[in-house]
């Protein structure tokens, strides 16, 4: 870089322009496929799916501009990891299923978080996406279920600052959902936080209650409403799952 004009620049203009390049405006999404093959290349997309153009030409221009310019690409983005591991199937094919789908995905999440090398240490934001948590009928699918893949895939962040928030959606009303409306609810578990993750909960279901008041006639938001005190039930027992496991605590 000794020749080029942006080795005049100041430090701090030269840390603006890397930031205008690698800095996104939305979340980088990040897929995980289910290949051995790609332990190391989770592909990056933008949030319909598209592949994402994250302009990382630069950080291989030179080692100079490497070194000053790759750790903001780390430091200054949102990660969305769609581990997807969860669906309404999952639900009644049961814990094999899951953990088999589990340990793929937390594999090359591993491998990943492990390529990045010392730039693991500057990450600020990383969310994990489960899929569809289906807590509408008496399947399988209760808390222990969705607690040992939390557990898993908070380990793969064992010696990293950072703790990845979880976010899942809850199918609180199959019923309601066949009828085209939406009996669900998207839920973020920011860890280590409970007491973040408990407003998460709350927020989630009186969201809901409000969605039933407004979308339903008063006979079915009585149905709805009782449907919906089972999600409640099933969510504060996943909670007291992660307080005991030490997942989350209440000091954070």
């Amino acid at each position: 870089m000794d020749c080029s004009p942006l080795k005049k620049l100041p430090p701090e203009l030269r840390k603006s322009i890397y930031e205008y390049i690698l800095c996104e405006h939305e979340e980088i999404h990040l897929s995980v496929k289910e290949s051995i093959s790609l332990l190391k290349s989770l592909r990056p997309e933008n949030k319909d799916g598209g592949a994402l153009d994250c302009n990382l030409g630069i950080t291989v221009a030179c080692k100079e501009v490497r070194h000053e310019s790759v750790g903001l690409f780390f430091a200054k983005n949102s990660f969305i990891v769609h581990a997807d591991v969860m669906d309404w199937a999952t639900s009644f094919t049961g814990c094999a299923d899951l953990k088999a789908k589990t340990r793929m995905a937390v594999l090359i999440l591993r491998g990943w978080l492990h390529s990045l090398g010392d730039n693991v240490r500057l990450l600020q934001s990383v969310e994990i996406t489960l899929g569809q948590w289906d807590a509408s009928e008496s399947v399988e699918a209760g808390p222990q279920f969705v607690l040992e893949a939390i557990k898993h895939f908070n380990a793969a962040f064992r010696g990293i600052p950072i703790k990845p928030t979880i976010a899942v959606e809850v199918i609180w009303s199959m019923f309601w959902t066949w009828e085209g409306n939406k009996g669900s609810s998207p839920i973020k578990l920011p860890l280590p936080s409970l007491r973040l993750c408990r407003s998460a909960v709350e927020k989630a279901h009186n969201d809901a209650i409000s969605r039933i008041a407004l979308e339903t006639d008063v006979g079915m938001a009585k149905y709805y409403t009782e449907e919906l005190s089972g999600f409640h039930k099933e969510l504060s027992a996943l909670l007291s799952e992660l307080e005991s496991s030490g997942v989350a605590r209440a000091g954070d």
